[in-house]
């Protein structure tokens, strides 16, 4: 009561789990399912926000893209996972710049994201 209204909570352990499971090699993920499997536990306890925010995608930690194990084909195709396991879950999603479109390098707080990429078909796809 009372309040901007604000009542949803940023789901970090969601967004680490997820994040360090797709960060592993396809061979390894077996054994680490239960970081995927885990969030749905308290899924439901309060209103959650599944971030994949512009924290994740600076100073060293790689885009979302480029966290992606494989060759290129399968960096795409982890990313597209990523986006659909996310939208599966239950919480308000936010997905930061340059996410939607694989952006190979860091956000960067002053330039534009690589629009030119759109001009390359496995990114435009990606939207």
């Amino acid at each position: 009561e009372g309040g901007l209204g604000f009542n949803y909570k940023w789901n970090m352990g969601w967004m680490n789990d997820t994040l360090s499971y797709v960060e592993q090699e396809y061979v390894l993920r077996p054994t680490q399912h239960n970081l995927l499997t885990f969030p749905i536990c308290y899924a439901y306890s309060e209103n959650f926000t599944l971030p994949l925010s512009h924290d994740e995608v600076v100073h060293g930690k790689k885009s979302l893209l480029n966290k992606m194990p494989g060759s290129y084909e399968q960096k795409f195709a982890g990313l597209r996972i990523l986006l659909g396991y996310q939208m599966t879950q239950p919480g308000k999603k936010l997905l930061f710049m340059g996410g939607e479109f694989g952006q190979f390098i860091e956000w960067k707080d002053e330039e534009q994201l690589d629009w030119l990429l759109l001009d390359y078909e496995s990114h435009r796809q990606q939207q």
